[in-house]
C-alpha cells in the first residue's frame, strides 16, 4: 500500500484528537448558530466540524509521516 514509518500508536492518538476536535467544533458551531441565528443548522454545523477536523487530521498524519521519514533518513 504505502510506506508508513510510524506505528499505530501515533495514528491512534491522531484519531482520538480528530474525534475530540470534531465534537468540540460541532458543539461550538451549534452554540454560535443558536446565538446568532434564529434556527439551528445542525447539518451545517456538522459539515463544518467534520471538514475542519478531517483537514487537521490529514495535516497531522502528513506531518508525522514526514517527521519520521526525515528522522529515519538521518
Amino acid at each position: 500500500m504505502g510506506d508508513f514509518y510510524f506505528s499505530g500508536g501515533e495514528v491512534l492518538k491522531s484519531f482520538y484528537r480528530f474525534i475530540l476536535t470534531l465534537v468540540f467544533l460541532f458543539i461550538s458551531n451549534l452554540i454560535v448558530n443558536a446565538l446568532l441565528k434564529h434556527n439551528l443548522n445542525i447539518l451545517t454545523a456538522f459539515s463544518v466540524a467534520i471538514g475542519c477536523a478531517f483537514g487537521s487530521f490529514l495535516v497531522e498524519i502528513y506531518a508525522i509521516k514526514k517527521l519520521f521519514k526525515d528522522v529515519k533518513d538521518e
